[in-house]
């Protein structure tokens, strides 16, 4: 991934529903773990943890079966954290 060191919580949530995509860049060969956790930091699913190419990426994580509230999902590698809010909520 790009972008060296960690990151703290995004202020920029979005209320989503359904299906939301992930988007990242890697810029040499490396394994990404990405996980949704819940508001306490409680791991409640490992979305993705697998090897990737350099380039830019997208996967899908899955929102219909979550509660409506707070969670965080989180991409992590070798060289960087990053950790974005997601507010899920119906319409």
């Amino acid at each position: 991934m790009n972008s060296g060191g960690k990151q703290a919580p995004s202020s920029n949530s979005r209320r989503y529903y359904g299906w939301n995509s992930i988007s990242f860049a890697v810029d040499k060969p490396m394994r990404v773990l990405v996980s949704l956790n819940d508001s306490l930091g409680r791991r409640i699913q490992t979305v993705c943890d697998e090897w990737f190419e350099e380039g830019r990426h997208s996967i899908e994580l899955e929102l219909n079966h979550l509660p409506d509230g707070m969670y965080y999902y989180e991409l992590r590698s070798d060289t960087m954290v990053k950790i974005h809010t997601v507010l899920v909520g119906r319409r």
